[in-house]
């Protein structure tokens, strides 16, 4: 994310998660709200402590939030299938937790629950959302309606599973005796045909017997109608591709102990005609390497990362923004979103160094962001495309504030498109705080769109940014972020006075008052003075202006008050050290005390 406060392990722990699952556990009597409310905020405040600062692994876990939110009601059971679970000697809900999340993992986009070391597997996904499940159907246990839904399966099912087992048995030994016989009638035909077949191949190829008869064997199945010559062809044909493929993974060189076991064993099953063993054995150490190619992206990302925030401190933003691409890159055939938030890590660095220096910083922000967004992988992945096109609308917005009246307007326009596109990604419910951010940055574009703008259209820009900002405001309160609140209302506040000028209105910019002084509260009430102080020069300044909308009396009463508040924020200020805030207040408290002799002399 762009602008501060919001981050991805802030939305992370599944709240439409749980409200699907509580869904699901009621059509399936899988328990109450209440017991399932518990279990979401352990579990949610638990990952989120572990997330923080990790951005792969926040990454991972918003990922696996966004997949389960939209198919985990395709992949719950019926009771009967969660009660036939408990089998094994494993108890519930073990097996049960790990068959939902594995039938997720058969969907394409879904590959993120898969097992570890299968391709698009992670690990921080699938244990999340285990230890989801888990703690859900364990925890619903103690609900008789519950209970009574899943045992009396495994109990039917014990009858009936011996009665199944009974008939396969004598299914299994009837065709056994039928096989047996078969093979007693075309032994002796099989042996007559090896004899003269290892007449044909002496002195071209060795192979061992049993090999030989299983190679005519399955060739035989395969053709029936096969000659002698052709069988010897066929053994031969195999063998050679046999050699060929013993040459070969003798010439693998490997460079980890685990992984030359592998291979030796491999190579021993290879050489004893084994081939089911070997091709079991390569599975397995194309399935470890695999798993380490993706863990070693991940760890190389991180590095990059930190070798990026090293060539920023240096001052050297293009090499840290070739870095951080790179990774990125190499990353996506892994995990497509955690592969994005990195552009997005790049895109959000830029920016900030944008704000302050403007060299360029702004524009490269805008590119990187522009390339995600042509990206296919950006556009299946609703919370990487909300935030991709949340982030690119926040810099076209800065971008528009420095440029020129002409320039401005077409880069505000883009960045509305964009805030509208990132809104309709996601739904508000799915992922609150990163739609509310979209409004809040939505509601920002408009009021600097409405500086261009004049009579009617600027007065709708002014009155669509404050409901953008009371929208974001609204689910800011509701997630309890309190912080971001603020902030929102401080947004209100300014879009309230340029409203109020527009109408020449003291009531509106009497309301834009009252939101900066709730504002200003809250700083000032939890220990941050600086904030409480820019609060304080604010409200004299909203003050200022509202009295110019006053009569004489009360424009005095007015300014009076304005004074007391830029005197309060000066005072503030200066006991913090801050010298450059300091004048900037003394400077608006001479503006105002100007305006009172004014006043006073009429």
């Amino acid at each position: 994310m762009l602008d501060g406060g919001i981050t991805v392990g802030a939305i992370i722990g599944g709240s439409k998660l749980m409200q699907l699952w509580g869904e699901a556990k009621q059509t399936f009597g899988l328990g109450n709200s209440a017991l399932l409310k518990r279990h979401q905020k352990a579990i949610r405040q638990r990952w989120e402590a572990k997330a923080r600062g990790d951005w792969v692994k926040e990454a991972d876990l918003n990922a696996a939030d966004e997949r389960l939110a939209s198919h985990l009601l395709e992949a719950i059971p019926p009771a009967k299938d969660l009660g036939l679970t408990i089998v094994d000697n494993q108890p519930y809900p073990t097996k049960a937790a790990r068959m939902i999340v594995d039938r997720l993992a058969l969907r394409d986009d879904c590959r993120i629950f898969r097992m570890e070391g299968e391709e698009g597997s992670s690990r921080t996904a699938r244990i999340f959302a285990l230890e989801v499940l888990e703690a859900s159907l364990e925890a619903a246990l103690a609900e008789p309606e519950y209970a009574q839904k899943l045992f009396p399966w495994f109990l039917a099912d014990i009858g009936r599973g011996v009665a199944r087992l009974e008939k396969k048995l004598d299914e299994g030994l009837g065709l056994q005796a039928k096989h047996t016989k078969a093979l007693r009638e075309n032994d002796e035909k099989i042996f007559e045909r090896m004899v003269r077949i290892e007449k044909l191949l002496e002195g071209h190829v060795e192979i061992p017997s049993s090999v030989l008869r299983e190679t005519i064997i399955s060739e035989l199945e395969a053709l029936p109608g096969s000659t002698d010559g052709e069988l010897a062809q066929a053994v031969i044909a195999f063998k050679l591709r046999h050699d060929r493929l013993l040459a070969q993974v003798r010439r693998i060189k490997t460079f980890d102990n685990r992984i030359a076991s592998i291979k030796a064993s491999a190579q021993e099953a290879l050489e004893e005609y084994d081939h089911a063993l070997a091709a079991r054995l390569y599975r397995n150490a194309r399935q470890l390497l695999n798993a380490r190619t993706a863990e070693r992206a991940r760890e190389s990302a991180e590095f990059a990362d930190a070798e990026a925030q090293a060539l920023l401190l240096e001052g050297d933003w293009p090499e840290a923004t070739s870095v951080w691409l790179s990774a990125s890159e190499k990353l996506r055939p892994f995990d497509v979103t955690a592969a994005g938030m990195i552009a997005v890590q790049c895109a959000t660095e830029l920016f900030y160094r944008g704000l302050r220096l403007d060299g360029g910083e702004l524009e490269a922000a805008d590119a990187v962001l522009a390339d995600l967004i042509k990206l296919e992988s950006t556009h299946s992945h609703p919370f990487l495309k909300a935030t991709v096109y949340s982030d690119r609308g926040l810099v076209l917005s800065r971008l528009g504030q420095r440029s020129d009246d002409g320039e401005r307007v077409g880069y505000i326009e883009d960045a509305l498109t964009h805030l509208t596109e990132a809104e309709g990604a996601i739904r508000k419910e799915d992922f609150p705080l990163l739609w509310a951010e979209c409004r809040n940055r939505h509601g920002s574009a408009l009021a600097i769109g409405g500086h261009d703008e004049a009579g009617e259209k600027a007065i709708k820009r002014c009155e669509e940014a404050i409901d953008a900002f009371r929208d974001a405001r609204e689910v800011f309160a509701k997630e309890g972020e309190d912080l971001l609140v603020m902030s929102a209302r401080n947004n209100t506040s300014g879009v309230l006075a340029m409203l109020a000028l527009l109408k020449n209105s003291a009531k509106i910019m009497s309301e834009a008052v009252d939101e900066a002084r709730i504002a200003c509260n809250f700083f000032t009430e939890n220990g941050n003075q600086i904030e409480g102080a820019d609060g304080e020069e604010n409200i004299a300044i909203l003050l200022q202006c509202r009295a110019a909308m006053e009569p004489t009396e009360i424009a005095i009463k007015t300014l009076e008050k304005a004074l007391e508040h830029a005197e309060k924020a000066a005072h503030i200020f200066e006991k913090e050290g801050a010298t450059f805030n300091c004048a900037k207040a003394r400077e608006t408290h001479a503006r105002i005390s100007t305006d009172l002799r004014e006043h006073l002399d009429e």
